[in-house]
């Protein structure tokens, strides 16, 4: 298996096939392919944009991609938002970090994947989210 690097040294190819972390790195890691015109990787067959400054290592991908979503989980369970991804305007509730951050009863908008927290008007990129479950 290929060791984990740091996502600016070097940088993946375009077009590379790659595992990569978020942060936190408590997150499971993700697959994607770099692009150059993305400033970072086109995540999955969904095609999920993560720009580079919010991942933290990367490896090259071997083989077939891996399933997408991931199977199925008991209703209020914790999961990722990119294995996991909400149904369309689902709510749930959102933690941005492992640690010291509150949960937040946010809404699903697959258009644009984001979570927006209720009654604010305030968005939350797919890719800082820790982990969600619905509501």
């Amino acid at each position: 298996m290929a060791v984990w690097r740091d996502i600016l040294s070097p940088v993946p190819q375009e077009g590379q096939r790659i595992w990569f972390r978020r942060y936190p790195q408590a997150t499971p890691p993700a697959f994607g392919v770099w692009s150059d015109a993305a400033h970072g990787v086109v995540a999955g067959p969904g095609k999920w944009e993560i720009e580079h400054n919010q991942i933290a290592a990367w490896r090259p991908l071997a083989g077939p991609d891996p399933e997408w979503p991931g199977v199925a989980l008991p209703l209020r369970t914790w999961r990722d938002p990119f294995w996991y991804p909400p149904k369309p305007e689902q709510c749930g509730w959102v933690r941005r970090w492992d640690q010291d951050c509150i949960v937040i009863l946010c809404q699903w908008d697959e258009s644009a994947r984001t979570f927006g927290v209720r009654g604010t008007g305030h968005c939350i990129p797919w890719s800082h989210i820790y982990k969600w479950k619905p509501s």
